[in-house]
């Protein structure tokens, strides 16, 4: 009962996201044809595909990795199928992580920025000082380690596929998958409370 529910939120979750990566796909399309869009809608649009697409992608993995399970406890018994859905799962488990890598890539580029507009207003004070610039720091640095984490993720998916046997090797994906796997236990710790500074 409890995995026929859980497999129905999935699907749910899995329809919701592809219908919205539709419709910013037919959204996006009709703006290049019309040309009536400004660079900066353009920009937003193909970020908003790439986070859909994100989140499509890994929604689909998630629904055949149920399937996958079914045949690997042997309640489904075609097993060629099963290879074949868990092949197609760690597809698109890869592609999703190579949009989780777009997406990080474009928000550090938005901090980057960001922060070097605020370090130009901040150019007399120390700017290490500043809240708001130790805020940005600090989401600087969660996004570059989910960065790094997708990158990994996209070799470990590699290695899995065997799609470059000679340079990813079992080794090596069982070292990043561990390394990920660090990254994601890291990444669920509950945050530091500041420190209050004390006036002398």
């Amino acid at each position: 009962m409890i995995f026929m529910l859980l497999s129905a939120h999935l699907l749910k979750g899995l329809l919701s996201h592809w219908s919205c990566l539709a419709r910013y796909s037919i959204r996006l399309l009709l703006i290049t044809v019309h040309h009536q869009s400004l660079r900066f809608r353009m920009i937003l649009d193909l970020w908003l595909l790439q986070f859909q697409s994100k989140n499509a992608l890994l929604s689909t993995f998630l629904f055949l990795d149920q399937i996958v399970w079914l045949g690997r406890t042997g309640i489904i018994k075609n097993k060629e199928a099963t290879d074949r859905v868990a092949r197609i799962s760690l597809y698109c488990w890869m592609a999703s992580s190579a949009c989780v890598s777009l997406v990080e890539l474009g928000e550090l580029k938005r901090l980057s920025k960001s922060m070097r507009k605020l370090a130009r207003e901040l150019r007399h004070t120390d700017k290490y000082e500043n809240e708001q610039y130790q805020n940005k720091m600090k989401q600087s640095d969660e996004r570059l380690l989910a960065l790094v984490k997708a990158a990994m993720d996209v070799v470990v998916a590699i290695g899995l596929l065997q799609l470059a046997p000679k340079k990813v090797t079992p080794r090596v994906t069982g070292a990043l998958g561990f390394v990920t796997s660090l990254i994601s236990c890291y990444q669920q710790l509950p945050s530091r409370a500041p420190v209050a500074k004390v006036k002398a």
